[in-house]
């Protein structure tokens, strides 16, 4: 278990603790939205930092493949269902963007059945849909009474160009690594 792993599982480790303070408010008010949107950018953050590990150190593994992109999804999902269940989140919204998770990860597994050599790489769409998916969800969860505005001005334009960027990120994946479809 490599230094990179560890920041990888450490992010799935972090999620319960996010709902944890962002679904029972321990402390009661607005401090829960600020501690769940501070382990939730703490978790985001460990995403960049576990890549730049990993390469700068070559500690590159089937694990790290597998895990980190998972424990992304995790992470994002968890947050997109909690909010929709505070109505923060549209839920068209979080079920275009787990649904477009859920189709990669079952293409990605078509694509590796095929060609096992065959490596589906995040493209740079995929990776500003990450950026911005956990960029609105921190301002939404910030959207307590002192910051009402954010979520009108900055997180919905945000999660909205997630969703934009999910889809279009989707059909390039589907576009660029085609597969024989065998129904």
């Amino acid at each position: 278990m490599n230094t990179a792993n560890k920041i990888t599982l450490m992010r799935a480790a972090m999620i319960p603790i996010f709902l944890f303070f962002y679904i029972a408010e321990p402390f009661g008010g607005e401090i829960n939205f600020i501690a769940s949107a501070s382990v939730f950018a703490v978790a985001s953050a460990s995403d960049w930092l576990d890549g730049y590990v990993a390469r700068k150190k070559n500690l590159l593994t089937n694990f790290g493949a597998l895990m980190d992109p998972l424990a992304d999804k995790l992470l994002v999902a968890a947050a997109l269902v909690a909010m929709v269940s505070r109505q923060a989140v549209p839920a068209w919204a979080a079920v275009v963007l787990i649904s477009r998770e859920l189709f990669i990860s079952g293409f990605r597994q078509l694509v590796l059945e095929q060609d096992s050599k065959r490596v589906m790489a995040a493209s740079v769409l995929a990776k500003y849909k990450t950026a911005f998916q956990m960029a609105a969800v921190i301002l939404l969860l910030l959207d307590i009474s002192v910051l009402s505005t954010v979520r009108s001005y900055a997180a919905m334009p945000l999660l909205y160009v997630s969703v934009a960027l999910s889809l279009v990120s989707a059909a390039e994946y589907v576009i660029k690594n085609k597969i024989k479809w065998q129904l």
